[in-house]
């Protein structure tokens, strides 16, 4: 029996439902809310870390088959209209240049940042919170490893381990909001100067630490960090910043773009290519 709804009506509603639910999924993974935050945080709960890829995956499928079934419902409803090869090749084609063309400017862009002189900047906690304008930063300010929160995720088999280790004045009092943070992959820190080693521990006393060259990596936390330290009643400012001593940080979003541009783009080609031959004459 024929659907009411005319074909094209029901494959637009099916693909709009599906745009929905990853907006849906994108915002739950970005502001740590909605089904991913309990898949998450259930996770948390039985593994002490989550999964970030399945945690968005699962949810997003389960959630997209009913606009998949209106669209499929679409398409075997509409009537079969001849294709034009030649159209979709040159469609092909041009995302494949584009593709190719925003590999190459983002490689461009990221090492003319590479080879720019980063500004160097001081941010004592000593003597001031505020953090001033500087692309690399030398950070003084007493580590509070006794807030300091350990974070696991898993993508793709690849599990990361991360320490949040809170860096405070040293007039700072419980109540206060906690506004810098350094994540950090190591468990001791080892001063400039040499001397005494201190382990990067939760039992550990909070002690002097000096970052010689940190980036600002990222303006907040991941939501598991953000939720625990809100269950423990633990202040966070509106405003927070998430040093990296790892400097070349800041350059990993110019070089993931030209990998999945050029990636995309050439596969694009590729499929045009092979298309062109089979369109040939006796090809």
């Amino acid at each position: 029996m024929a659907s009411p709804v005319p074909a094209p009506i029901l494959r637009a509603i099916g693909w709009l439902w599906c745009a929905v639910i990853v907006v849906y999924i994108a915002y739950g993974w970005y502001a740590y809310a909605g089904l991913y935050r309990m898949l998450a945080e259930w996770q948390l709960a039985v593994f002490g870390g989550y999964r970030v890829f399945l945690t968005a995956l699962l949810p997003a499928i389960a959630l997209a088959l009913p606009g998949l079934w209106l669209a499929g419902l679409g398409h075997r409803g509409a009537e079969a209209a001849p294709a034009n090869p030649r159209r979709s090749l040159l469609l092909v084609t041009a995302i494949g240049v584009a593709g190719l063309a925003v590999a190459a400017a983002a490689v461009v862009l990221g090492l003319q940042e590479a080879r720019r002189i980063p500004v160097v900047a001081t941010l004592d906690l000593r003597q001031s919170a505020t953090l001033p304008d500087g692309d690399v930063f030398v950070v003084i300010g007493l580590a509070r490893t006794d807030l300091m929160l350990a974070f696991a995720t898993e993508m793709r088999g690849a599990k990361r381990d991360y320490a949040y280790v809170p860096l405070t004045t040293p007039q700072w009092r419980r109540g206060e909001p906690l506004a810098y943070f350094l994540k950090t992959n190591q468990n001791a820190y080892m001063p400039p100067e040499g001397g005494r080693m201190f382990r990067l521990a939760p039992g550990e006393a909070p002690f002097l630490m000096t970052l010689q060259r940190a980036v600002v990596e990222t303006d907040t936390l991941p939501g598991p960090v953000r939720e625990i330290y809100r269950t423990h009643n633990v202040a966070l400012a509106p405003e927070l910043h998430v040093f990296s001593q790892n400097v070349s940080v800041t350059l990993d979003h110019y070089w993931i773009t030209a990998a999945i541009a050029g990636l995309s783009g050439l596969v694009c080609l590729l499929a045009a290519g092979i298309t062109a031959l089979r369109l040939r004459p006796g090809g």
